[in-house]
């Protein structure tokens, strides 16, 4: 079965990535960067005390990544358990070795996500 979902072309929605941090420099602004692969600016994360700016910013860089990840988990999902208006899927699907996985609240947390990076 395929899924009858195509990937949204996300490059209309944000710079397309990957995106990086750069480190600030001792001339800089005290703030973490982030820039597309062209270089182009995305993002700053200002460093202050007790603000996990580092960790920040590099969630922010690895967001592309997971859009696409999450994109690709969606289509595996709608692959497997149909993704039209009569699909239904499973609270809990157990793997070959018996360990169960609430993929519907996985699939509940991956809409939301998307919905949320204004992908639907």
């Amino acid at each position: 079965m395929q899924s009858s979902k195509k990937p949204i072309d996300t490059a209309a929605l944000h710079t397309p990535g990957p995106w990086t941090r750069r480190a600030p420099t001792p001339s800089q602004w005290p703030e973490h960067s982030i820039v597309g692969k062209a270089g182009g600016y995305v993002a700053s994360v200002q460093i202050r005390a007790h603000n996990p700016a580092r960790g920040d910013a590099d969630l922010i860089a690895a967001a592309p990544d997971l859009l696409a990840a999450l994109q690709q988990l969606q289509a595996f999902v709608g692959v497997m358990f149909g993704d039209g208006p009569d699909a239904t899927i499973p609270n809990t699907v157990r793997t070959p070795i018996g360990i169960p996985v609430k993929i519907g609240e996985i699939m509940d947390c991956t809409k939301a996500a998307l919905a949320k990076a204004g992908v639907r």
